[in-house]
């Protein structure tokens, strides 16, 4: 029975062993593949980082053109104001221009009406005289 124990003892401490190098193969593997993970992790991220990178760039050279267009856009609209202001300038002053025409026209007819007036009343006086009628009106 003592030959048996010691055998029995010899294979558990061989058994030991054996798990024990087990453990230790997975331990290693285990370091081994987190390992593996951190640098695929590493590399992922550069790539990641590479990546955004590019579309930063991207995006910001599109942010430029879009501030380039609208920086042209408010100088043409800026442009267009400064020609409608001159625009409305020079209505205005068409519009005092026929105002003053109009009043002058005015004038004008009024001046007119009156040389009309008088020449009726001088004919009617030269008809009065030449007619000799004296009850007769001028017009």
């Amino acid at each position: 029975m003592g030959a048996q124990c010691a055998r029995l003892l010899r294979d558990r401490d061989a058994r030991i062993r054996e798990l024990e190098n087990t453990m230790q193969l997975m331990v290693q593997h285990k370091t081994e593949l987190e390992s593996m993970h951190k640098a695929d992790m590493d590399s992922a991220n550069s790539v990641w980082d590479a990546k955004m990178q590019g579309e930063k760039a991207r995006h910001e050279k599109e942010m430029g053109k879009m501030r380039d267009r609208l920086k042209r856009a408010n100088d043409d609209l800026e442009e267009q104001s400064g020609y409608m202001q001159r625009l409305a300038d020079k209505l205005s002053v068409s519009t005092q221009n026929e105002k003053r025409l109009e009043v002058k026209v005015q004038r004008l007819q009024n001046e007119i009406d009156h040389i009309e007036d008088v020449e009726r009343i001088t004919r009617g006086v030269d008809n009065f005289s030449v007619s000799g009628d004296e009850t007769s009106t001028p017009g």
